[in-house]
This record gives structure tokens, sequence and C-alpha cells, in this order.
């Protein structure tokens, strides 16, 4: 059993059990189970809020999932740094996918990048540009909410390289 300070504050406990042959972090006062040390500590962290933040969170993506029209959308990119999208794909609130297109970024894929989402330069070298799948992404997300996990990374990704096809004005999902 460990306890935790931060400066001069209390944190609280944290005690190691093994389960099945993995040992768990877990924070006595909530009885949350981590599986590394870092993460039981972060959760000692959290301000006294955090609880009421997480039930508003949680009640607000439920009344979301309540809409039949919704969108969840993922854009995978060519990288971090000055990203292009490799693939849009977007799931009703059920889970079904409605859209699942890769786009020909006309840049390099950062290999890291690769790692993350697997995919490579090959597979979209035959994939359509952003300005041919423009009617069927608009006919798709016309009139619907949408939501993103990272919507400010998301709004700024590139739709093509330069010597792509974007329509004139086009800075990145809205």
């Amino acid at each position: 059993m460990w306890v935790a300070y931060q400066a001069d504050a209390y944190l609280g406990t944290i005690s190691a059990e093994t389960v099945n042959g993995t040992t768990l972090w877990r924070v006595q006062a909530t009885r949350e189970a981590h599986s590394t040390l870092d993460d039981a500590v972060r959760a000692l962290r959290r301000p006294a809020s955090w609880p009421h933040e997480r039930a508003q969170a949680a009640q607000w993506a439920a009344t979301l999932l309540t809409r039949t029209s919704l969108l969840i959308v993922d854009v995978k990119t060519t990288g971090l740094d000055d990203p292009y999208a490799v693939q849009i794909a977007a799931i009703d609130h059920n889970g079904g996918v409605v859209f699942n297109q890769y786009l020909q970024p006309n840049a390099v894929i950062d290999p890291a990048a690769v790692a993350v989402h697997g995919i490579t330069s090959q597979r979209v070298a035959q994939a359509p540009t952003f300005g041919q799948l423009l009617p069927e992404l608009t006919h798709t997300f016309h009139g619907r909410p949408v939501v993103a996990y990272n919507a400010d990374f998301d709004r700024n990704v590139s739709v093509t390289g330069s010597s792509g096809s974007a329509p004139a004005g086009w800075t990145g999902p809205s």
C-alpha cells in the first residue's frame, strides 16, 4: 500500500493487487483499478469537481446518442505536422458505418502515422481525391449533427496535397 502526496497535500492511498497474474493499482477511496501506478496517481490528482463534470459529460453523450441523425466522424491523416486527410469515416448513432473512404492526399504519409493507423501510400495511391468524394460526402453529412473526438485537429486538416484538387476555399472540416 502506498500513500500519495503532492507537495504537502495528501492525495490518497493506492494499493497493488494481482488479478489473473496482472498487477492492478487500486485507488482506495474509489476502488478504481488502473493498469499502471502513474494512472492511479493521475486519478488521485483529479479535481474535486471531476465526478460532477464526468456525470455531466456522460449525460451530454447519452442525450446526443438519442439523436437518430447523429454522425460520429473520424479523420485519419498523413501525420501531425501539416496533416492531409487519408481517410474519412463516419458512423451513425447505432455504430453503423455510413461513410468510409480513403483519400489520395498527394502528400507523404509520416511513418509514425502509418504505425498508428496502418494506412500506407500504396493503399491510397489509387484512392479518389477529396474533390471526387465531395458530392458523396456532402450528401451523407447534409443537415446532420456531427461530432468528432479531436475536432480542433480535424478542422485544420488539409484535404489534398499540392497536386490534388480540393474545392476553392476549402480549409478543412467545419
